[in-house]
């Protein structure tokens, strides 16, 4: 998660409104008010986790991504 969090670092410094993926846009708003940011893990293997992650960003990447647009 730290480069995440470095992400979201460099959102914040940019300030309002905050652009990118949904993560990137909601937030700030809620580490700036000191609450809490909820993860959710579950268990995966390796290989399990690549074909996750390809067929996530497959269907949400349209939504913020210059391509998307």
């Amino acid at each position: 998660m730290h480069s995440t969090f470095s992400a979201l670092r460099q959102t914040i410094l940019k300030g309002p409104p905050y652009g990118g993926d949904p993560f990137k846009q909601n937030a700030p708003a809620t580490i700036l008010a000191n609450q809490e940011v909820e993860l959710w893990v579950k268990p995966s293997t390796e290989a399990a986790f690549e074909i996750e992650e390809s067929e996530l960003n497959n269907r949400f990447r349209p939504r913020w991504t210059k391509e998307g647009r």
